[in-house]
């Protein structure tokens, strides 16, 4: 068993305390730090999303943890994050104690370069989440091509509202039951977890594509899916696309789904969830927004997820920025059931409403002679 340590955890890499261990069974994370300002040392890892303890305390002693660990993991963060300052120097010392290195992090090409050479001549690992492993550009096809397994798209609707927890939750699931899934999505700890961290979305949604890019990605959608499907020849293919689908009202426009819209040209989805921020939403406001993605999209919300992270307007504005906080979770929990009677809607941070979700799912797909 190769003990891990996480650093810099935010509540952004809190699912991975959770899905690491399920989806790695030979690691265990047994340190999950966090800088000094952050207000997470000292306490249950858990206080990040307002949920009941973990177990997992959240340490600043970094010296002890490396110590004490045989990976070092720094999930995806942005490098102009002060929270990840420190990151790649933290790297470069874990790789000289003979840690490998996990990182999701983004990093320059001099810095990948460099923490390569120094993995290499300290005989340790280096896993950089942003190079995915997966050489589906190997392969050529020709003809048209149209899934014949079903595609589950799971999306954040004006903001990030754990659309990468609740994909890993329906993986796990679908797994259990002894279904070949094949879990695709835009965070680079996917690649860290046995799945795919896909490349086209890393690329496209982190700047490296130009419109003039557009109808070669559409092709390359369809080359990705027709070899993941020949290749590990899944049951269903579940796909975390990143970013938002609308405008955050004028204020933060999230890339107003133009990402997804030319994912949902390439490969049409049978089944969405829509992951949003908590607010206080109303089964007419759902269905509203349900029609306004079926114009857009081409498949509107077949199940909502609620989540307890709310948008925290007045520093938003502040910042220029999309700032948000978390409920309790038992307030998200609540205005799913006070949805549910009237549409699917679901708290899937909660163990229950997981299940309730993933069983919606299979009896929406059941005219697939595999499901």
């Amino acid at each position: 068993m190769k003990r891990v340590a996480l650093y810099p955890f935010t509540s952004d890499s809190f699912p991975l305390l959770q899905y690491l261990p399920i989806f790695c069974p030979d690691y265990q994370i047994v340190e999950v730090l966090s800088p000094l300002g952050t207000g997470f040392s000292g306490r249950d890892a858990s206080v990040s999303v307002n949920r009941s303890d973990s177990g997992m305390m959240v340490s600043s002693d970094v010296q002890k943890a490396m110590t004490n660990c045989d990976v070092l993991l720094v999930p995806y963060g942005k490098p102009d994050d002060p929270v990840f300052s420190d990151a790649c120097a933290l790297m470069k010392r874990a790789a000289e104690m003979g840690k490998d290195i996990w990182c999701g992090m983004k990093l320059t090409q001099k810095q990948t370069r460099e923490l390569s050479r120094l993995c290499r001549n300290h005989q340790v690992e280096f896993c950089y989440g942003f190079q995915e492993k997966f050489r589906w550009r190997t392969e050529n096809y020709y003809g048209n091509y149209k899934p014949s397994i079903p595609v589950v798209l799971v999306h954040n609707l004006t903001g990030e509202a754990d659309s990468f927890e609740v994909t890993l939750a329906l993986t796990q699931r679908f797994q259990k039951d002894g279904y070949r899934v094949s879990t695709l999505g835009g965070r680079p700890e996917y690649n860290f977890l046995g799945l795919h961290g896909a490349s086209l979305f890393l690329e496209t949604f982190y700047g490296n594509s130009t419109l003039k890019d557009v109808p070669l990605l559409l092709q390359m959608y369809l080359q990705y899916f027709r070899f993941i499907e020949a290749e590990e020849r899944p049951d269903v293919i579940l796909v975390n696309f990143p970013g938002a689908a609308i405008a955050n009202g004028n204020l933060f426009f999230n890339e107003s789904g133009v990402l997804i819209y030319l994912f949902t040209q390439a490969i049409r989805p049978d089944y969405a969830v829509v992951c949003t921020l908590y607010h206080e939403a109303t089964p007419t406001y759902l269905q509203v927004i349900s029609q306004e993605l079926e114009n857009r999209f081409g498949i509107g919300m077949d199940s909502t997820h609620i989540s307890n992270r709310v948008l925290h307007s007045e520093q938003s504005r502040q910042k220029n920025k999309m700032e948000t906080f978390y409920l309790p979770a038992e307030q998200a929990f609540q205005q799913a059931q006070k949805l549910k009677t009237e549409r699917a809607a679901f708290c899937a941070i909660c163990e229950e409403e997981k299940d309730e979700l993933y069983n919606h799912i299979i009896g929406s797909l059941t005219d697939y002679n595999n499901l």
